[in-house]
């Protein structure tokens, strides 16, 4: 079974096999995280469109008591509940979806994203921005503006990908440097 989950975890992009040595953490490459990335843009803006078609009225309260709790999350300064603040913001606009495969899908792919989420919420620098874009897309649903909504989740996603590549590019010179 160990052998099989490290397997597992190596076809997901999230551990390098080391022939006669064993496995190791993969490091996070730039081709892997826009990858990861445009995927789920794609797919957040697929459950956003679906969203936005079936969420109620108590699911959007939901939503915006959830940002909420992201943005006193953010005060914390605690990363692990920023990321829990973050995914459940997120799972209520995918069960508002009402499509099982999908759900199935954007879960699945949290783990891909689990790592690069983390380097996101370590920048203090996008953590405001983060919480804006989850009150925007509330926003987006009360005001039944589904065109801001979508503008929002590609702002959203494009975000972490502008942040997350600027850290690859701070640890590549560090070890240049070096």
């Amino acid at each position: 079974p160990i052998r099989e989950a490290i397997h597992k975890l190596s076809k997901e992009g999230l551990v390098t096999l080391i022939p006669r040595k064993g496995a190791e953490v993969a490091g996070i490459s730039k081709k892997m995280l826009t990858d990861v990335l445009r995927v789920r843009m794609n797919l957040e803006k697929m459950a956003f469109g679906l969203a936005f078609e079936n969420i109620s009225d108590s699911q959007i309260k939901e939503l915006a008591e959830l940002a909420k709790a992201f943005e006193t999350s953010v005060s914390s300064g605690d990363i692990l509940k920023m990321t829990e603040a973050d995914e459940n913001f997120h799972f209520v606009i995918y069960d508002a979806a009402d499509n099982n495969k999908l759900r199935e899908i954007l879960g699945n792919l949290k783990e891909n994203m689990y790592r690069y989420r983390l380097e996101y919420l370590r920048n203090p620098e996008y953590r405001a921005l983060l919480v804006s874009e989850h009150y925007a897309m509330v926003e987006s649903f009360k005001e039944n503006d589904l065109e801001k909504g979508l503008q929002t989740v590609e702002r959203h996603i494009a975000n972490q990908e502008k942040a997350v590549v600027e850290k690859l590019k701070e640890e590549e010179e560090t070890k240049k440097a070096n």
